[in-house]
C-alpha cells in the first residue's frame, strides 16, 4: 500500500486503519527523547523562566538541606601568586643540583602545608625573588610581603625551637635554610661581614648555626625524612679531598709564621682546612671542573667555630672564601656578596695584611 502523504494522515492509511508513518503524532513520538535517568535531567525553573543558564550555582539546585552546605570562599590572590612563582621559578634558583631542585619544588611546599611557618618562609623567599624584577610601587609591595611572611614565620618557628620533636624537626631545619637564603637575597649592608657585624655575630648566622643543634640531636630523623636529598649533597663535603691549591698553602704558612702565639691559631687552621675542602668542590686548579653546589660551599659557614672573631687573619680567610662566593654569583641571592665582603675586608685590615689579599682580589676581579 502506497501512502499518498496527505496531512494530517493519508487517505489510504485511514481507509485501512493503519498507522501512518508520516502522521504528526508519529513523527513527534519518534523525535522525543527517552525519559532520562533519575538525577541526570536538567531542571527548569518552576515559574517557566528559561532565561537562566543550565550551568547554575549548585547551591541553587533544589535538594535536601543537609546536602547543600554553604561555603564562604575567600582567596588571597597574592599568596597564590607567590606560591605559583615559587613552584615555577624560584625553586630552580636555589641549587644547581637536579635532585635538590625537585626537592624544593615538590617536597618543600608539601611540608609547608602541614607546617605553616615553613610556608610563610617559602612565600617570603618567592616575594623577594619577584621583587628583583619589579620597580617602584610594585617592588615595594613585594618587599612588604617578604618581610611580612618572614616575620610571621619567625615568630612561630622560634616558639617551636623550645620543644623540637620528630614532626617539627625537618620543617624547622628547612625553615632555617630558607631564612639563610632570604637574608643573603636581601643583599649586603655596610659593615656586614656575613660572619659578623658591628654588633658581634651576624643575626642570620645565629639562626643558621642554630640548625647545627637540630642536626646534632636529630640526625637520624633528618636523614630518613624528606630532607634526605639535602643531607646527601652536604654530606659530600666530608668526602671531598682538600684542594691542592698553592695559594691556600701559602696562606697557611703565613698564618703559622705570624700567629704562632695567637690563642686563636687553632680556629684559623680549622677554618682554613675546611676552606680547602670547599675549594675541592670548586672550579680552581687541582679541583673538579664543575660549578660548586651552594649547599656544599656553605657547609664552611656552618662548620666555622662560634669563637671565630673579627681579627685580621680571620678576615683574610674570609676574603679567600670570597673566591668561592664569586663562583656562585650566577645565583641571584648570592650576587654582589663577594665584592662587598672583599671591600669590607680590605678597608678593615691594616696595610701590612693587604698584600695577603692580592690573590683573592685578582680572582674575583675586585680593584681597591
Amino acid at each position: 500500500m502506497v501512502c499518498d502523504e496527505r496531512k494530517p494522515q493519508c487517505s489510504n492509511c485511514e481507509r485501512h486503519t493503519s498507522q501512518c508513518s508520516f502522521s504528526i503524532d508519529a513523527a513527534s513520538s519518534h523525535l522525543s527523547p527517552a525519559p532520562s535517568a533519575q538525577g541526570s535531567q536538567i531542571n527548569t525553573p518552576i515559574n517557566g523562566d528559561t532565561s537562566a543558564s543550565p550551568m547554575t550555582d549548585p547551591s541553587t539546585v533544589p535538594g535536601p538541606a543537609h546536602d547543600q552546605p554553604q561555603y564562604e570562599l575567600s582567596l588571597n590572590i597574592m599568596d597564590l601568586e607567590l606560591l605559583h612563582y615559587f613552584h615555577t621559578s624560584t625553586c630552580y634558583t636555589l641549587s644547581n643540583t637536579a635532585g635538590l631542585q625537585t626537592f624544593f619544588r615538590v617536597h618543600c611546599p608539601q611540608m609547608g602545608f602541614s607546617s605553616p611557618f615553613l610556608l610563610h618562609a617559602l612565600l617570603s623567599l618567592s616575594a623577594l625573588h619577584l621583587s628583583n624584577f619589579k620597580k617602584g610601587e610594585a617592588q615595594a609591595r613585594y618587599l612588604t610581603q617578604t618581610h611580612y611572611h618572614l616575620g610571621v614565620g619567625l615568630r612561630t618557628a622560634t616558639s617551636l625551637l623550645q620543644n623540637i620533636n620528630s614532626e617539627t624537626c625537618p620543617p624547622l631545619y628547612l625553615f632555617g635554610t630558607l631564612c639563610h637564603i632570604i637574608t643573603l637575597g636581601m643583599g649586603p649592608k655596610p659593615r656586614d661581614f656575613l660572619l659578623f657585624g658591628d654588633n658581634g655575630v651576624a643575626e642570620w648566622l645565629v639562626l643558621f648555626r642554630g640548625t647545627r643543634t637540630i642536626i646534632e640531636t636529630n640526625y637520624d630523623i633528618l636523614r630518613q625524612s624528606d630532607l634526605a636529598p639535602m643531607f646527601h649533597i652536604s654530606g659530600q663535603f666530608l668526602n671531598v679531598p682538600p684542594a691542592n691549591n698553592e695559594h691556600l698553602q701559602e696562606l697557611r704558612e703565613m698564618i703559622l709564621h705570624v700567629a704562632t702565639n695567637d690563642p686563636d691559631l687553632h680556629l684559623y687552621l680549622a677554618a682554613l682546612d675546611d676552606l680547602a675542602k670547599s675549594f675541592g668542590a670548586g672550579t680552581h686548579p687541582g679541583t673538579r671542573a664543575s660549578q660548586p653546589s651552594p649547599q656544599i660551599v656553605f657547609v664552611w659557614l656552618y662548620r666555622i667555630k662560634d669563637d671565630f672573631v673579627r681579627k685580621p687573619i680571620a678576615l683574610i680567610i674570609l676574603a679567600y672564601f670570597c673566591v668561592l662566593l664569586n663562583d656562585l654569583s650566577s645565583f641571584w641571592w648570592i650576587k654582589g656578596w663577594a665584592a662587598h665582603l672583599m671591600s669590607e675586608v680590605y678597608a678593615s685590615v691594616g696595610k701590612d695584611y693587604r698584600i695577603w689579599l692580592q690573590w683573592p682580589m685578582e680572582e674575583i676581579g675586585w680593584i681597591a
